[in-house]
């Protein structure tokens, strides 16, 4: 899943799960209203209880797929995938698990034999794209062109007036990027990945390989316009993921694609938790990862050239699925907020809150009082039963990326109310 993602709740996931736990202690289904990188939803899941994820962005959806319904190892048949040389990609896949990554503890489904095997033939795959994008350029180029300061299409002018190129990751991985997904959308054209869930498992190993090499400070709304990140010299590579986690016993998961997630609550069943984690401020989180949806989208898109030749701004992106959130407008954000809770059929509604930067505070010293005010008076309305209002604090460190800045406790909130 993505790491670099704003708002990620990876290092915050005891205190939501042990908030679930204590409203649920003998599961349930839990909707994750905006799912984003899906590690709560993830962590949901391995806590044995049912998950309905949403989120605007098509790149969650696939997460979703990949991590959350997908409850076993993708069997697929490898003389399907047309494989040169693929014996020597068998032999060196299985040289791989004898040296020992089958007896890693973090790889604990391949003690089972079936799973063993089933990864062998993934693992395959893999290293076929990985040889693949060692090659040389060939077919379609669209993301080095557009993507890179080499590329033909890449040429931007900001709205300030500032002229340059693309520069999201080198011209080096943005011929790696081609390669490797247009095999990917052939595949997918061929009906080779017609069936289960490794379409979804295959593009996001794309995704989690590029955040590793992209030039950026981890969206993608913008680049360094003079210099390269030094991880964007790192080559591209496929690596597959790692099971735990996903084998699991298979439950009614659900998930959505792009909706609104006012609409999207109110389709589905009955809910014993809502999560929430709305964005706070401006950021239309379509715009700041439109590359991953890209990525996405690749392997479906009938017309490439159409797509591409219609790429705007700075960062490159094609307008046709953005989205603007009323939840990113501060005279919205309220009203959005309780039309979502009055739609959704549940019991308890638990909601994340970052007292920094968003609607109603501009600084980052954790001082914000009227947000945290006006989230009160919301869980106290008559949407909840009176007196079941809580607020639980607590600290957390943000790891900043760029700049020299130093990690430094700030303050995360938890509210939570019983819906009548």
């Amino acid at each position: 899943m993505l790491n670099r993602y704003i708002g990620n709740k990876k290092s915050i996931l005891e205190p939501i799960i042990s908030q679930v736990k204590e409203k649920l202690p003998n599961g349930g289904r839990v909707c994750d209203a905006f799912s984003g990188s899906l590690a709560v939803s993830f962590e949901l899941k391995k806590e044995g209880y049912e998950v309905s994820t949403n989120d605007i962005n098509l790149f969650s959806h696939f997460y979703g797929k990949h991590l959350i319904e997908q409850c076993s190892l993708p069997e697929i048949e490898l003389a399907s995938f047309n494989i040169d040389n693929v014996d020597k990609h068998i032999n060196q896949a299985q040289l791989i698990l004898d040296r020992g990554i089958s007896g890693a503890e973090d790889y604990s489904f391949l003690r089972n034999k079936k799973n063993s095997h089933r990864f062998q033939k993934l693992l395959t795959v893999y290293l076929y794209l990985n040889n693949l994008m060692d090659g040389k350029p060939k077919g379609n180029s669209y993301f080095f062109d557009t993507y890179t300061e080499e590329g033909k299409n890449s040429h931007f002018e900001s709205q300030r007036g500032t002229i340059g190129r693309r520069k999201f990751f080198t011209p080096s991985n943005g011929r790696r990027l081609d390669l490797v997904m247009n095999q990917i959308r052939k595949w997918n054209k061929d009906g080779v990945l017609e069936d289960g869930y490794f379409k979804y498992t295959l593009v996001c190993s794309v995704i989690d390989a590029l955040e590793k090499v992209s030039n950026t400070q981890g969206t993608y709304h913008d680049f360094p316009r003079d210099k390269y990140d030094s991880r964007a010299h790192i080559p591209l590579m496929l690596y597959p993921p790692n099971f735990d986690g996903i084998i699991s016993k298979k439950k009614k998961h659900i998930i959505g694609r792009c909706e609104d997630s006012i609409e999207f609550v109110s389709k589905i069943p009955s809910q014993d938790l809502l999560y929430l984690d709305p964005p706070y401020n401006f950021r239309q989180y379509t715009s700041y990862y439109f590359l991953p949806n890209v990525l996405c989208e690749y392997i479906d898109m009938d017309d490439l050239k159409i797509y591409f030749d219609n790429v705007q701004f700075v960062r490159g992106q094609n307008m046709t699925n953005d989205f603007n959130s009323s939840f990113s407008k501060k005279n919205e954000f309220i009203k959005s907020l309780y039309n979502l809770v009055k739609n959704c059929d549940t019991k308890n509604v638990l909601m994340s809150y970052f007292d920094g930067r968003n609607h109603w505070n501009n600084t980052a010293d954790g001082t914000d009082v009227e947000g945290k005010e006006v989230l009160l008076k919301f869980f106290n309305s008559e949407l909840f039963i009176a007196g079941t209002c809580d607020l639980i604090p607590f600290d957390r460190l943000n790891y900043q990326s760029y700049g020299g800045h130093k990690a430094k406790f700030i303050k995360e909130f938890l509210f939570s109310g019983v819906k009548k």
